[in-house]
């Protein structure tokens, strides 16, 4: 068997059994399973099996997914000190699925054993292995990048279980006494609340759904409490939850509104149980029948969804089931194992109508599988490619994740599966950009657009890998989102994730390069100022790109004066004194630098002091500097020209001298 490269391999093709030589008994399968369910029969005699897209989440060699929810897919991968003595090497690693490729991050750093175990609104739930025998628990915030960690005084080590909304729930141990019980931890307090029944030696709470959280615990005899809390009542604790007579080791495992799931063992034989918690003073339990549903792992993933709970049935070989508790006195029982062609099979979540588990064929091959229990599908759909061993761990929607690899564990890899929703219709996305070349601070406009105006939902763009720039809700198959993106070269995409029958599509990225903007300055004030003048006007004009016009800080050098910016044109002024004015000199303007905007300088020739008035004769013009020729006066000479020479003036009462005599 040939080992998988799992490190960006892309496998599209609609699912099938591997072995094809007992499909041809599905058909007649499915309508029994058909008539159990107590709903149509599927319109086909041999329907379709659902398709779907498989990738390897990159950097995935070695990695587990665990569990998905949105976007989100977290588990854990080999670490930079991987193999390293006395250390397992592993960290806590997530993926977002509107990414294209999917990159691998990191979300822990220090590589001894730390694994993501849930995450609920792209928030994840991490378990940190820290030296000598100690775990600690952690929020880390996906989108924003930040942590925190779940502990106070009273306990040493937590083991989250299930986070959902603002509840967190999971076993801790106690420093004084040293033994483990069951806690809860709101978020929005920061709060951490221990759940311990009355005289329990031990506890755990082990899922929790709005504010009830379910969990058991051990009694000194060696029995089983099993329990409901309500987090947000006026006390948390534990209510036991009843049994039925003889049952013994019951265990609640999930639970999703009023309703609980979980077993017990009655003669010795595993038979689910659920129980009704709409009134807590009036608890009531059923038992569905011999069945098994998963016992609570580190992995939490819904075994009941609504009203149908799924596990297998106690039976050699065992067959994936599930059973709909809408009337919880009359069950329905649907066999899943009916169109699979394989020894045995197990289902082990579900999210609305899609149901995944795995399966064996007896020997040495196992694999992952998906069924949609909507009427026009109803099929059996194997998620394993040929000749590889395939598991499920995790289900949100249409988004499955777990783990497919060869012969060799070596080669195993994290895995996503995207099933498309039965009759879906095919989607398209398109983008753009008002501008491909911007500077610092311009807005730009990215308009998306999807192929069937009537598609719903959002479309979510994002800059490069892991930035999400921000989201817009689709009108007639259209939404834009404006944005100023940093200085650099941008790789922008947008995504639609699908919803309510249209499949989900990524556009081509597009490209958007910003530098940084330019900025001139013409100095356009004052250059002749009357003798009369009292105050003299300084300005400077701006031009150049648009965000660099307005909010600069321009100074006029030879006063040390700022201007100050005038309507919204890139015109700054400055009035000062006239009696500053010295001798003619060029004026210097500059413009500072901003992380947007270049800086810009500007020399030219500036206002003159006032002419003074002298006795008995009108003032004269000012002279000009050579740089502002022409701006005060009419220059009478031709430029380059000398002025003519001139006598000396005669003085009162005398007369000119006479010119000298020839000797």
């Amino acid at each position: 068997m040939q080992p998988i490269d799992v490190a960006g391999s892309t496998i599209r093709h609609e699912g099938r059994p591997i072995r094809q030589r007992v499909l041809a008994c599905a058909a007649a399968l499915l309508v029994v399973m058909a008539s159990a369910v107590g709903g149509p029969a599927a319109a086909s005699a041999s329907p379709s099996p659902l398709t779907f897209s498989a990738q390897a989440l990159s950097g995935g060699v070695g990695s587990v997914a665990r569990q998905v929810d949105g976007e989100w897919i977290v588990g854990y991968g080999p670490g930079p000190s991987y193999g390293s003595a006395g250390s397992p090497g592993n960290v806590a690693v997530a993926w977002d699925t509107t990414e294209s490729p999917l990159i691998r991050r990191d979300v822990s750093t220090r590589s001894y054993g730390d694994s993501a175990v849930a995450v609920d609104g792209g928030v994840a739930v991490l378990t940190l292995y820290r030296p000598p025998l100690n775990f600690v628990s952690t929020l880390y915030d996906l989108n924003a990048g930040s942590q925190t960690v779940i502990m106070d005084q009273k306990v040493k080590n937590c083991t989250p279980r299930e986070l959902d909304g603002d509840w967190l729930v999971g076993q801790c141990l106690g420093v004084e006494p040293q033994v483990f019980w069951g806690f809860s931890y709101n978020r929005a307090t920061a709060s951490l609340t221990t759940l311990q029944y009355p005289s329990e030696m031990s506890g755990e709470a082990v899922a929790v759904g709005g504010q009830l959280a379910v969990g058991y615990s051990m009694m000194p005899d060696g029995t089983n409490v099993p329990w409901v809390a309500d987090l947000g009542g006026s006390t948390a604790s534990p209510i036991a939850l009843p049994v039925p007579e003889g049952a013994t080791a019951a265990q609640p495992v999930d639970i999703d509104g009023a309703l609980a799931v979980g077993r017990a063992y009655l003669a010795g034989v595993s038979h689910v149980l659920v129980w009704n918690l709409s009134d807590l003073s009036n608890i009531t339990v059923k038992d569905i029948g011999a069945g098994f549903v998963r016992s609570a792992s580190p992995q939490p993933t819904h075994v009941i969804e609504g009203t149908v709970v799924v596990g297998s049935v106690d039976s050699w070989p065992t067959r994936a089931t599930a059973w709909d508790v809408a009337d919880l006195d009359n069950p329905k029982v649907i066999d899943l194992h009916a169109g699979s062609p394989y020894f045995g099979s197990s289902a082990t979540a579900i999210s609305g109508t899609l149901i995944v588990g795995s399966y064996t064929d007896g020997q040495s091959q196992y694999g992952a599988f998906a069924y949609d229990l909507d009427p026009a599908s109803q099929a059996w759909t194997d998620l394993g490619p040929a000749e590889m061993n395939a598991w499920a761990t995790g289900i949100d929607g249409r988004n499955i994740v777990g783990n497919v690899c060869s012969a060799s564990v070596a080669t195993c890899g994290a895995t996503w599966w995207s099933v498309d929703p039965v009759g879906s219709t095919p989607t398209t996305t398109t983008l753009a950009s008002s501008q491909t070349d911007s500077v610092l601070g311009a807005p730009v406009t990215l308009t998306a657009s999807v192929s069937d105006e009537a598609a719903p939902g959002t479309i979510a763009f994002y800059d490069g890998f892991f930035n999400r720039i921000g989201e817009c809700q689709l009108a007639q198959g259209r939404c834009s989102l404006t944005t100023s993106p940093t200085i650099g070269s941008h790789s922008i995409t947008a995504s639609y994730r699908g919803q309510s029958g249209y499949a989900s599509s990524v556009s081509a990225a597009v490209s958007v390069n910003v530098t940084r903007g330019t900025t001139s300055v013409l100095y356009t004030g004052d250059l002749y100022v009357p003798a009369t003048a009292t105050t003299v006007t300084l300005a400077a004009q701006l031009s150049g790109s648009d965000p660099c016009l307005v909010g600069r800080k321009v100074t006029f050098e030879n006063y040390n004066t700022d201007g100050v910016e005038t309507g919204t044109t890139g015109l700054y002024t400055a009035t000062i004194s006239a009696s500053l004015l010295s001798s003619p000199t060029p004026m210097t303007v500059t413009v500072a630098e901003t992380l947007s905007c270049a800086p810009a300088s500007d020399t030219t020739a500036g206002p003159p002091p006032p002419a003074r008035q002298g006795r008995g004769r009108a003032p004269r013009p000012p002279r000009l500097s050579a740089g502002a020729a022409g701006a005060g006066r009419t220059s009478r000479t031709a430029a380059g020209a000398s002025p003519p020479a001139r006598h000396p003036r005669a003085r009162r009462g005398r007369s000119a001298p006479a010119p000298p005599r020839r000797g």
